[in-house]
């Protein structure tokens, strides 16, 4: 069995902000990464474009000034707001996960979210294909 080596970060050098659009890149490579571990048996020979599952970064998580984590929200398929987090594999394990769960839902009320669903699935396909061909 692998060893995981976690990182103990204190809760001074961890920080939760908004995403902004320069925290996009390191966003998209952690969700790159975690699309990689879910399908360990197959390596693509490049990176494949982000799909409609990338969802709208909301709060993004660092350590230290690292990008650790990020909270985004999408729209399944029967049409609801979904909430979810990627993070970094070195940090998992931690709470700060379910911390940046919990601001998200405080900053962003499900219930606003769902009332213009239809909206926010439009707004992140066009981030998603703006994303795909400029970074």
């Amino acid at each position: 069995m692998k060893a995981t080596n976690s990182i103990q970060p204190t809760l001074t050098d961890l920080c939760f902000s908004p995403v902004c659009i320069p925290d996009l890149g390191a966003i998209k490579e952690l969700y790159r990464k975690r699309q990689l571990s879910l399908d360990a048996a197959v390596e693509p020979a490049e990176a494949s474009p982000l799909t409609a599952d990338f969802g709208c970064p909301l709060y993004a998580a660092r350590c230290k000034n690292t990008m650790i984590g990020y909270s985004y929200v999408t729209v399944n398929e029967s049409g609801k707001a979904v909430f979810r987090t990627v993070m970094d594999q070195a940090y998992n394990g931690h709470q700060w996960e379910h911390q940046l769960m919990t601001l998200t839902r405080e900053q962003y009320p499900t219930n606003e979210w769902q009332a213009k669903a239809q909206k926010h699935k439009e707004a992140n396909e066009r981030l998603v294909n703006w994303l795909n061909s400029c970074l």
